[in-house]
């Protein structure tokens, strides 16, 4: 193959003169991670660049190790608390090491650069593209490999393992990724295939013409795919076990949230064509691979094993997968209301299912349900496994021992089966409930409040908070507090566990849909069941036979709270709506009731003898779609 760039356009630099270096964000990749380095230092790249995104399976240690053996220079990377941690790393990495190379080639841990053998080395191949000043960036497509029909790890090189690829012009190969001239690096792009570059700099394809763009996808994507002169060998799901307990629970570094599944491992799974290895470029691998490694040095697996302090699915690699082997994975994790359920399988080492399952926050077992569930879809691609391998694990967000901000795993015995990916929307921060101690508001409020409540029997909270846990104090008051907020919920829970109240504390939990600050609604997905908010609470008081005589207005839907409370409190209840005056559309209640008091901002209403419940009604049935 030829590079289509006319030769009398360049002048030779010789691939000796180039620093070439591998830029890479990685996380929990310890059984790869030296074969993947020594590889592209075989090949003729003179440094290697990687941010660690929090690694905990030993790769953190292997990194440390090899840096000091200078093949690589490592950096902790922690995921930004606004955004996916693949594209800042970049930017991280580019900013400290850029100046070192001449050219940066931004690739995954399960990505190796092939050029033709037509080049020695990488830098070979980057000579011709370096004596094009106007070059800033070559694109290089992938060749995706499937799992070549392997089920579990063996103890083998990625690239000598995996032979089948799919076929060069599928879909999934036009996506490319990039070696960027350091000169030319202006930023990433909106993906990490992608990147941004100075004035007067343009890409190129691995054959030397100008990239085309895919018209239908745009940047990421290519026109064609274009394999002559040098690829990216992608290999994405190796062994299906591989990608189900190391790949899926990762999810992706450049897309917040996403999680990897069986669908996305069938898309990916491509063994079209039997492409193995170029025997030329294993050899040098072997070679370079085999110097990594001092005497007293231990395989990266067993390094990973003794990292995790226990065995199990991940210490199971290379070994014999009779030999206490689980085969599991999360496939869902989602809130209902304030539980959180957690569906997926696992398979013992006998094929059958796991029947001492176990839900674990850290190192504390969670109270919970955990149901067995027929998953014919897994017995149908393991054919020796039998019985009800699913499961469904059912526990409270509010139980006290369940912290997602620590690790959430599955475990069996001693053996930990899985990780359960936590979204965002699903992590609590422990310091929440620091916040809740003591109401945040001005004196005068505060003694309003205080005083109220000190001939309150019974009082609903619309919006849960401090005042919820002042409210607790008394032993002799039943207190109903409501917040579509579980995180809330379960600090104010904490609290109120504390002094012993939660014999007379009701939380009702009231979903509105994923909310944004302040509770506030991100859509109208489910604005059907709004009306819940103000009415619920008052329902949940004709049940118990509770007739409360103080009403706080706060949180969300304010309006509708107090119009309900007008239409089912008993005559005389005190009704004290917070931030009213200020805000000119909570007063048309004003149409039913006048305020009977005012502090700062604060209205105090007193619930008349008679009222116009049509009118009444009326209103409220507009008012519950305003959460304001």
């Amino acid at each position: 193959m030829t590079l289509h760039v006319p030769r009398e356009e360049t002048s030779y630099v010789s691939s000796r003169e180039l620093r070439v270096g591998v830029f890479a964000i990685v996380k929990n990749e310890a059984p790869y991670i030296e074969e993947w380095i020594a590889y592209h230092r075989a090949c003729g790249c003179t440094h290697v660049f990687i941010a660690d995104n929090g690694s905990c399976d030993g790769c953190r240690e292997l990194l440390e190790r090899l840096q000091k053996q200078g093949l690589c220079r490592v950096i902790d990377f922690a995921t930004p608390p606004d955004r996916p941690p693949q594209l800042p790393a970049y930017v991280e990495l580019a900013q400290r090491f850029g100046q070192k190379v001449d050219w940066m080639a931004f690739v995954d841990a399960d990505e190796f650069i092939v050029t033709d053998e037509a080049f020695a080395t990488i830098p070979d191949f980057l000579t011709l593209f370096h004596a094009q000043p106007q070059v800033g960036a070559i694109a290089l497509n992938w060749a995706c490999y499937g799992s070549s029909g392997r089920e579990a790890h063996e103890d083998e090189f990625v690239v000598k393992r995996f032979q089948h690829r799919a076929e060069q012009h599928a879909l999934i190969n036009h996506h490319y990724k990039s070696i960027v001239r350091s000169a030319a690096f202006a930023g990433p792009g909106r993906n990490p295939h992608h990147f941004q570059l100075k004035t007067g700099y343009s890409y190129a394809a691995a054959d030397g013409q100008p990239l085309a763009l895919s018209p239908q996808r745009g940047a990421g994507l290519s026109r064609s795919v274009v394999w002559t002169n040098a690829r990216i060998n992608h290999y994405v799901v190796k062994s299906r076990q591989e990608f189900f307990e190391r790949k899926a629970p990762r999810g992706r570094a450049a897309t917040p949230g996403q999680t990897l599944g069986e669908s996305f491992f069938r898309g990916h799974d491509r063994n079209e064509v039997h492409d193995p290895f170029p025997d030329r470029l294993l050899h040098r691998l072997d070679r370079v691979h085999s110097r990594l490694k001092s005497p007293a040095h231990q395989p990266a697996r067993e390094l990973a094993s003794e990292a995790a302090g226990t065995a199990g699915v991940q210490a199971g690699f290379g070994e014999d997968p009779q030999q206490n082997f689980y085969r599991a994975i999360v496939d869902k994790v989602e809130r209902l209301g304030t539980d959180l359920q957690i569906k997926g399988w696992a398979i013992a080492p006998e094929n059958g299912p796991v029947e001492d399952i176990q839900l674990r926050s850290g190192n504390i077992p969670i109270r919970c349900e955990i149901v067995g569930m027929a998953r014919n879809d897994v017995l149908r691609v393991h054919p020796g496994a039998f019985g009800d391998v699913g499961f469904q694990i059912r526990t409270s967000l509010l139980e006290p021992d369940l912290d997602t901000s620590r690790p959430l795993e599955i475990w069996s015995e001693h053996t930990r089966l899985s990780r359960v990916p936590v979204a965002e929307e699903l992590q609590w921060s422990p310091g929440t409930d620091e916040l809740l101690k003591e109401p945040l508001m001005p004196t005068a409020y505060l003694d309003q409040l205080t005083a109220a409540l000190a001939k309150a029997q019974a009082l609903i909270d619309f919006g849960s908070g401090a005042s919820t846990v002042l409210a607790a104090d008394n032993p002799d008051r039943s207190v109903i507090s409501v917040s579509n907020d579980w995180k809330i919920l379960r600090s104010v829970r904490l609290l109120i566990s504390d002094k012993g109240a939660l014999d007379r504390t009701h939380l009702k939990f009231i979903e509105t849909g994923p909310i944004g600050k302040n509770g506030f609604p991100k859509d109208n997905a489910i604005v059907s069941q709004w009306h819940q908010y103000a009415l619920a609470p008052w329902m949940y008081c004709r049940e118990q036979h509770l007739a409360p005589d103080l009403v706080l207005v706060g949180g969300r839907f304010r309006r509708a709270c107090a119009l309900a409370s007008l239409l089912f409190a008993s005559p005389q209840t005190r009704i004290l709506f917070h931030d009213y005056f200020d805000r000119p559309y909570y007063q048309s209640v004003e149409k039913h009731l006048v305020p009977n008091n005012r502090t700062g901002q604060m209205a105090e209403f007193i619930r008349p003898a008679t009222i116009d419940a049509t009118a009444l009604w009326i209103e409220l049935m507009e008012a519950v779609c305003d959460p304001r």
